[in-house]
């Protein structure tokens, strides 16, 4: 997303958790990955190569999951109660 807010948001963790996991990801792959500009964030030339490698494995595995435990109200049994 460029955008620590957006990032955050999407995450579902607050902006200050999102920028020390990527400090953390910085020391572990000695790599700068993302540089402050005027319009937000741009990624360094290492980043982009791993959100190329990691993006296609990431996506299968997010077909996999949501194959596996699709809630379909229709096929519900029982009683919810919500308190």
């Amino acid at each position: 997303h460029r955008n620590l807010k957006r990032s955050s948001e999407v995450l579902f963790i607050s902006p200050p958790a999102v920028s020390q996991n990527i400090n953390k990801l910085r020391e572990y792959f000695e790599d700068e990955l993302f540089i402050k500009t005027t319009k937000g964030f741009d990624v360094t030339p290492f980043a982009d190569s791993l959100f190329e490698s990691v993006t296609p494995i990431l996506e299968q595995l997010s077909v996999a999951l949501d194959s596996h435990n699709q809630f379909d109200p229709a096929k519900l049994e029982g009683t919810i109660t919500i308190e």
